[in-house]
């Protein structure tokens, strides 16, 4: 019997919609709601429990997060009362190449965060453009020494979640019916509308009055800095006979 939904927030992957989307869900069958982001994903292990996360192609993911909260401070764009000097331009907007490389000076597969003293409650990987995935369900969360071993532990781990929604899927209207179906026939506007972050709307605006240069060097490094993520997308993406969704078992809820 299933009493509680678990979802693993995975940041610029439809994470806002499909928050509130299960969120709904559990509502409707009384399950408890646990969202955690920015965090290292749990291996499932309770079965009252319903895992389920979101997938988006990795370098159209980066990009999007550069793009949301890699140009400019989101603080600043939300509450521009507070910063009356601060006016975003294009000169004054971190490049690509400094987002990618910001996370740390160390190699590409190196990646560590020293966090020092702090509490490890606030240990959190917030902002990140090189192999995510790995980071957030692998199992060396701040640093990725062993790639392959991260890789073969979020592999597993994804394995074994009842649902990964593929965000690019989410424009594919027979996709969400499934979604919808499969969890009691729920009648909501969700997953076909935009939820707006914290400062979406900001960052959209500015980056219209300053669109982003992305160079084509820059995209083939950041495409080769994420080739394990890309790896585990395809895998997770391979869908041969179509998507098919099933009913969610009777006496489950």
């Amino acid at each position: 019997r299933i009493r509680r939904l678990y979802f693993v927030h995975t940041r610029k992957a439809a994470g806002t919609t499909l928050e509130k989307f299960f969120a709904r869900v559990a509502k409707r069958h009384g399950w408890a709601f646990v969202s955690i982001e920015g965090t290292p994903a749990q291996l499932p292990q309770r079965d009252d429990t319903f895992y389920v996360t979101s997938l988006r192609e990795p370098v159209a993911r980066a990009l999007s997060h550069y793009r949301y909260e890699g140009r400019w401070n989101c603080r600043k764009l939300v509450y521009p009362k507070k910063f009356p000097d601060f006016v975003p331009l294009a000169n004054n907007s971190r490049t690509l190449e400094d987002h990618i490389d910001r996370e740390s000076p160390k190699p590409e597969f190196q990646q560590c965060i020293d966090y020092g003293n702090k509490p490890k409650r606030k240990r959190k990987l917030w902002k990140c453009a090189k192999n995510c995935y790995l980071r957030w369900f692998g199992e060396s969360f701040n640093c990725l020494r062993n790639v392959t071993h991260s890789y073969e532990t979020a592999r597993r781990k994804l394995m074994d979640y009842n649902l990964v929604v593929v965000t690019e899927r989410l424009g594919d209207p027979s996709y969400q019916g499934g979604l919808l179906r499969m969890f009691g026939n729920l009648t909501t506007p969700i997953l076909s509308e935009t939820q707006k972050m914290y400062c979406f709307d900001q960052s959209r605006y500015w980056n219209e009055q300053y669109p982003a240069v992305i160079r084509d060097e820059t995209l083939a490094n950041l495409t080769r800095l994420n080739e394990w993520d890309i790896q585990l997308y395809n895998e997770l993406n391979e869908c041969p006979n179509g998507v098919i969704f099933p009913d969610l078992p009777e006496g489950l809820s």
